[in-house]
């Protein structure tokens, strides 16, 4: 068997196998379209070709270097920006960044550089990140077009921390309130939050709070009660809420 490339005789090299033969042409650009057309060969000359078949040379792209380190929060608190800087190849169309095993984005490398970067919105939590390099060349057997992934890495995103209560109670004919505070660290360190009756109040009691907190009141008179906290991501929005002590 030859194998003939774009009309004309090519330098493949053509192994049999059972009744078929497989024949490899090398010295091809990647992604360059050709066309190739067989002929059987004897003692006594060449058949007809085949149909012409067209075709490429293909290369998986190579795994990239991937980075991502979170930048900011998003307003509310509940996801953050995370910065995503990859460098690949000149073969790469796209990186995917998955987090936790989902495509979040996809990232356009500048000029023929293979490098990309971009700003990437992820919910806050404890995250793994990967990047798989997308070809700019289809697959010729209409297999994924895609390189292997980066391997699994950490992903951090944080917010300020979030109150989600602030209860109030007193017993009937006391000076006393108990606040019972229910606050979220949402992922970010050094926690610290504070209690006030007066409407301004620091937060300076570290972690958070694990027990109902007593404050100090006169009977009948209305005690607003406002609860401060805040972290290495940032003041979380106070809530206030008011009581009338020893009250029935």
């Amino acid at each position: 068997v030859v194998i003939r490339q774009d009309g004309a005789p090519s330098s493949a090299t053509c192994t049999p196998a059972g009744g078929s033969y497989t024949c490899e042409v090398g010295g091809l650009a990647i992604g360059v379209e050709h066309r190739f057309a067989a002929r059987a060969v004897n003692e006594v000359g060449e058949s007809r070709s085949t149909p012409e078949a067209v075709g490429w040379a293909y290369r998986a792209p190579a795994t990239p270097t991937a980075t991502a380190e979170q930048t900011g929060v998003a307003p509310g608190g509940d996801s953050g920006t995370v910065r995503v800087r990859v460098s690949g190849g000149a073969d790469v169309l796209e990186y995917r960044f998955l987090v936790d095993g989902v495509h979040m984005h996809s990232l356009t490398p500048r000029g023929a550089g293979g490098t990309a970067d971009a700003e990437v919105d992820v919910p806050v939590g404890d995250h793994s990140f990967q990047v798989v390099p997308v070809s700019r060349y289809p697959h010729p057997l209409n297999e994924p077009n895609t390189g292997a992934a980066t391997p699994a890495q950490p992903l951090l995103v944080a917010g300020p921390p979030k109150i989600r209560s602030l209860t109030l109670t007193t017993e009937p004919g006391g000076s006393t309130v108990m606040a019972t505070v229910d606050l979220s660290a949402n992922w970010g360190e050094g926690t610290r939050y504070g209690v006030s009756t007066t409407g301004a109040c620091a937060a300076n009691t570290p972690g958070l709070p694990s027990e109902p907190i007593p404050l100090n009141g006169t009977t009948g008179d209305t005690m607003v009660v406002t609860v401060f906290t805040s972290n290495d991501r940032g003041d979380a929005a106070p809530i206030t809420r008011q009581i009338v002590v020893g009250d029935t």
